[in-house]
């Protein structure tokens, strides 16, 4: 396989559209556009392009330079045969659970790369998958793993991955640098695809955060209420965040019964498919941990993953934790309670997931 790094200076609407038609062909595995670069360089536009193979790379080049778009400029290397992804770090969790707190603070890990934010577009896009019939939910299972969704998949994120400086993966090949890669990765529509991730990745890390019923279906209930998190339009309304097996029969229920089923199915087939992983494979941190004591956890988790923290992740870890990017309103533990009449009423369909969820404990694997 091999990487096609093209950038260039303003170019016309006509061009970038030739360029984007160039990418459509069958030498291309997939591409990623080229966005925010190292900090330290002028900003550029362009697209990290995988081909299968070193032909296919210079034919895409050539086609390219004979568009005559200004400024454009193209590197062309190969990717390692033996392909450097190692033990990825998957963040398990419901939506408004704590997520993206816990993907930011361990995104600072020396040594770790993501993708820079969630990754739907990188699985959810793969057109091994699109292409199923009868997809209705988020849930994927090794039912879905083909190789050639595999492949695609893997080539997406090594397109993508920076690390916490922002350099690009690809552009240390460029240098002639292979870095090991022990990427983060973080979409809580991931919580429905434990089995497929094993497929994908072989053998992921797995972090499971959780929070409390009340905190947590508050929490969604503001999401759908802010509009911030829809994604759909379903039968006249909008959808905020994922899509659980048997969504749809909830569809036209008031909102506050939507979150709570939300926060229920992903947790419940969180707990049922982490069954399944070996228990050395997975860890559980509690939401209240993190914040309450977000030193303690985080070096706990870091031991876990393998990964020793440096002065930079020292300095964080001696600071207040800071606010997450998906945050809507500063942090206060009586924010629920605006919400407590609706979740009176809701708790007790919740108790079984949040007895299961309390015995998983917050940094052990739950029992069977």
């Amino acid at each position: 396989m091999r990487v096609a790094l093209i950038d260039y200076t303003s170019p016309g609407s006509a061009c970038r559209a030739a360029i984007r038609d160039l990418l459509r062909g069958p030498d291309v595995i997939c591409s990623m556009p080229l966005e925010s670069r190292m900090q330290n360089r002028a900003s550029r536009t362009g697209f990290v392009v995988l081909c299968a193979s070193e032909l296919a790379a210079v034919r895409l080049g050539s086609r390219i330079q004979a568009l005559k778009v200004e400024g454009v400029r193209i590197q062309e290397f190969p990717i390692p045969e033996t392909e450097a992804i190692d033990r990825p770090i998957v963040i398990l969790g419901a939506p408004r659970a704590g997520t993206t707190l816990l993907f930011e603070s361990l995104s600072q890990i020396q040594g770790v790369w993501t993708v820079g934010r969630e990754s739907q577009p990188i699985i959810d896009h793969t057109p091994q998958l699109r292409a199923l019939e009868g997809a209705d939910s988020h849930r994927l299972t090794r039912y879905h793993a083909s190789p050639a969704a595999i492949r695609s998949i893997r080539s997406g994120f090594i397109a993508a991955l920076r690390d916490r400086d922002n350099r690009l993966y690809v552009e240390a090949l460029a240098e002639g640098q292979n870095p090991n890669i022990r990427f983060l990765e973080k979409t809580p529509r991931n919580s429905l695809r434990i089995p497929f991730l094993q497929e994908v990745f072989g053998d992921p890390r797995f972090i499971f955060i959780h929070r409390d019923a009340t905190t947590n279906v508050a929490s969604l209930i503001d999401g759908w209420a802010a509009g911030r998190f829809s994604a759909y339009h379903v039968d006249g309304r909008r959808w905020s965040f994922l899509l659980p097996p048997d969504w749809r029969e909830m569809a036209q229920r008031p909102i506050e019964e939507i979150a709570a089923f939300q926060w229920r199915s992903v947790n419940e087939c969180i707990l049922e498919d982490l069954g399944n992983v070996p228990s050395g494979s997975w860890r559980a941190v509690s939401y209240n941990d993190l914040v309450r004591r977000p030193r303690e956890t985080l070096l706990r988790l870091c031991d876990f993953i393998g990964l020793q923290p440096d002065a930079h992740f020292e300095k964080i870890l001696s600071e207040p934790l800071r606010l997450s990017s998906s945050s809507l309103t500063p942090p206060d533990p009586e924010k629920w309670r605006r919400h407590s009449a609706a979740l009176e009423k809701l708790l007790p369909s919740l108790n079984d997931t949040s007895l299961r969820l309390a015995a998983s404990g917050s940094d052990s694997p739950a029992p069977p």
